[in-house]
């Protein structure tokens, strides 16, 4: 799927799907006080920091997590045939964690049963992370991005998300997990009722 329709389908869906069955990983989802938004290209959008102390180094790494979360969220939501659980959370407990996991392991789970699946759209899509480290293994990431993929009915292939148009603003946190950084919560104004954002 793309970054925008995944995730407005995961926000979408988050109230929908939090009595779903589930067999992953058991975490207690976090409350969240940064979300995401999306709009870049994955070869790089400029990354600033209003946080000076930061290593560069560190806004690299967060940026780096932030797009491969992306990349695996959209190629796993491609999937199609029986939901594995095992499979899900060895793939999605990778790149999420805590509520953001819960809720990308709901969603697909559903998606399965359903027979939804994503597929991307005709041109890439494009990102502008801002990435700001907030304390040490806390982090921030504010996009104004496309994202031009959507959800489909496997079986008749019809469309079941509505698009969107222009940039939507994604606010995503994400934290460090056993060393590695997570996304934790994803948020936003990514529904095509809100209005786009600039870069």
């Amino acid at each position: 799927m793309t970054r925008r329709s995944i995730a407005a389908l995961l926000l979408a869906t988050a109230a929908a799907v939090a009595g779903a069955c589930s067999h992953g990983k058991e975490r207690t989802a976090a409350p969240s006080t940064t979300t995401t938004s999306t709009s870049a290209t994955t070869n790089g959008g400029a990354i600033d920091s209003t946080t000076a102390a930061a290593p560069a180094d560190d806004r690299e790494a967060v940026k780096a997590a932030y797009l491969h979360f992306w990349t695996v969220v959209d190629a796993y939501g491609k999937r199609t045939g029986p939901f594995d659980p095992g499979d899900a959370k060895a793939v999605l407990g990778a790149v999420a964690t805590d509520g953001e996991y819960d809720h990308l392991f709901n969603t697909f789970q559903l998606n399965r049963i359903k027979g939804l699946v994503y597929r991307d759209g005709d041109a890439p899509d494009e990102f502008a992370p801002v990435v700001t480290v907030e304390a040490p293994g806390r982090a921030a990431v504010r996009d104004c991005r496309t994202d031009r993929g959507g959800v489909f009915k496997e079986a008749t292939g019809e469309r079941v998300d509505t698009p969107t148009e222009g940039r939507r603003l994604f606010e995503v946190t994400l934290v460090k997990d056993a060393g590695q950084w997570k996304v934790s919560s994803v948020g936003g104004k990514t529904n095509p009722e809100d209005p786009p954002c600039t870069v």
